[in-house]
């Protein structure tokens, strides 16, 4: 009888510092691609400055090689996203984008304007995503 309270005393043991060291994993891998995403970020910040116009984002994005989708999200205007990674979330068949968002001031006469050369930059943000399945 001790010997089996022992041996699932054990296992029980054995699993909880597996899953110990597991959650140690995640949470290291998570800082490491935060501060990937901040470094990024602090980059485009640095040489995206406000008031660039749309053009000229557009022609050093093109110098780079980088590549960019146009939405509007979260908000009416137009603004452009690089996507940086993908995490996925702690919740069932979801994942969050991860994305350096420039986001710009339109020039048109509303904010649903489509997007036009003219349209300044405002600000660079890290912009988090969550899409479900469902």
């Amino acid at each position: 009888m001790n010997l089996k309270i022992l041996t699932i005393a054990i296992f029980l043991l054995f699993a909880a510092l597996l899953w110990k060291a597991n959650s140690y994993r995640k949470a290291v891998r998570l800082r490491q691609h935060e501060a990937h995403y901040q470094a990024t970020l602090v980059t485009y910040a640095n040489d995206f400055k406000p008031g660039l116009t749309r053009a000229q984002v557009d022609d050093l994005l093109h110098t780079r090689n980088v590549s960019a989708e146009e939405a509007h999200l979260d908000s009416p205007t137009w603004d452009k996203f690089i996507k940086l990674g993908q995490e996925h979330s702690a919740r069932f068949c979801s994942h969050d984008d991860i994305d350096v968002r420039l986001h710009f001031t339109p020039s048109g006469p509303t904010p649903e304007a489509p997007a036009s050369p003219t349209d300044q930059l405002l600000t660079v943000t890290l912009f988090r995503w969550s899409r479900d399945c469902l």
